[in-house]
């Protein structure tokens, strides 16, 4: 059952607005490299 609260914490704390701006900012880097291979190429 501890677990499953974890889970249950992790699962609601990925639904706010805050930690799914930090999850796209967390992207852009990578998004941003890709972009310029494709440029190089």
């Amino acid at each position: 059952m501890g677990e499953a609260r974890v889970c249950e914490g992790r699962c609601k704390s990925n639904t706010r607005p805050l930690s799914a701006v930090l999850k796209y900012v967390g992207e852009v880097p990578h998004l941003l490299f890709i972009y310029s291979v494709l440029i190089n190429k």
